[in-house]
């Protein structure tokens, strides 16, 4: 809708906004502006929801079990990192590792 100028500006997080920049070939037309209220917040916790029967039960109690490992790894981080904007790479993943992985690893 942007590139159609339907819409001038849209909300997304910055590796949305990246990733559809790059699929769309929209190079520098689109420009990143930070929100203030969030400023100095670093991470923003998502959550999985599932039906509420069995099934789903299985499928977070699998989710819970494998996250806390896979969350450590490298790979992780890399597949994390691959969509944000070059120039915020360095800073998220110093953040990444001071507040997520260690307040992970107190648990």
């Amino acid at each position: 809708m942007m590139k159609e100028e339907r819409i001038d500006y849209m909300i997304g997080y910055p590796w949305e906004i990246a990733y559809l920049s790059t699929q769309m070939s929209l190079g520098d037309e689109l420009a990143f502006i930070d929100i203030k209220e969030l400023k100095g917040q670093q991470w923003i916790l998502s959550y999985v929801g599932c039906t509420k029967n069995e099934w789903g039960q299985q499928v977070i109690e699998r989710l819970n079990a494998v996250l806390p490992i896979i969350r450590a790894s490298d790979e992780y981080l890399f597949h994390v990192l691959k969509w944000l904007p070059d120039g915020i790479k360095p800073e998220t993943k110093k953040a990444y590792e001071k507040s997520f992985l260690r307040s992970q690893n107190k648990q």
